[in-house]
Formats: C-alpha cells, sequence, structure tokens
C-alpha cells in the first residue's frame, strides 16, 4: 500500500487540486497579520527538493523519501505533516482525499488488467482521456 499512497501524493503534488491559498502572516519574516498568497506549483515543483520536478515519479514518497518529502508538500493549504485545526485553516478533509484516491486506485487497478489513454495539457492543468481498458482476467 506504500506505492498506492506515493502514487497518489505524487499525482497531488504534480497537479495540486488547489493552485492558490491565502494565509495571515504568524512569523516575523514578514509583518505579523499581514495576508500572504501562495501559488502551489512553485513548492511542490522547486528543482532544489525534487529531481526533475515536473516529470511524475510514482515512487517518490517510498522509502526514506516518505518521512522527509511531504513536508515539502502543500496541496492542502498547509505543510502535509501538519494536522489540520480551525487556526490553521488547513483542509480537514485532506487525509480523507488521500485515502479516498488511494481506494480509487486499486479498485481501478482490481478491475482493469491495462489501459490506454491520450494525456494532454489543459490551460490550468492536464487532460486525461482514456481511449481502452482491459479488463482483469483474475477477480
Amino acid at each position: 500500500m506504500n506505492l498506492t499512497k506515493s502514487v497518489v501524493y505524487e499525482a497531488l503534488r504534480i497537479e495540486p487540486s488547489v493552485l492558490n491559498y491565502f494565509g495571515t502572516a504568524k512569523e516575523d519574516l514578514v509583518k505579523k497579520g499581514d495576508m500572504l498568497f501562495g501559488y502551489q506549483p512553485f513548492s511542490t515543483k522547486d528543482p532544489k527538493i525534487f529531481e526533475d520536478p515536473k516529470e511524475f515519479k510514482g515512487s517518490i514518497f517510498v522509502g526514506k523519501a516518505d518521512e522527509e518529502l511531504p513536508k515539502y508538500v502543500y496541496w492542502s493549504n498547509g505543510h502535509e505533516t501538519v494536522n489540520p485545526t480551525a487556526i490553521n485553516k488547513q483542509c480537514p478533509a485532506k487525509d480523507f482525499i488521500v485515502l479516498l484516491a488511494r481506494v480509487m486506485l486499486v479498485d481501478f487497478f482490481l478491475r482493469y488488467d491495462t489501459f490506454t489513454a491520450d494525456v494532454g495539457n489543459l490551460l490550468l492543468g492536464a487532460s486525461v482521456k482514456i481511449k481502452s481498458l482491459t479488463p482483469a482476467t483474475t477477480n
């Protein structure tokens, strides 16, 4: 199950569900209380952290990287390693989304042995059109 979690994390890193976020400064890096704006791909595609940051690598979060890399991803309006609270405005369903995506991924590959797809780019993300599916031969 570590690989399915890694694939979901990587999908959310490459194409975060929310691109922009706002927050209030908590440290003295900027004036406390100032409104800040963030653009997720700047942090989730940082070449200092992720080698070949625009390339999808399904197993990138497996092993030792599973302990280190999640602190650099912000797809839920905050560090993945931080739990949501009323104060930090982090998505309260962040863990549920990862679980649901993992279940969908496993279910897909239990139902189908192979598939083909056309992958393209849209203005603000990716486009994936499934062209063919080969049903699973075993249950």
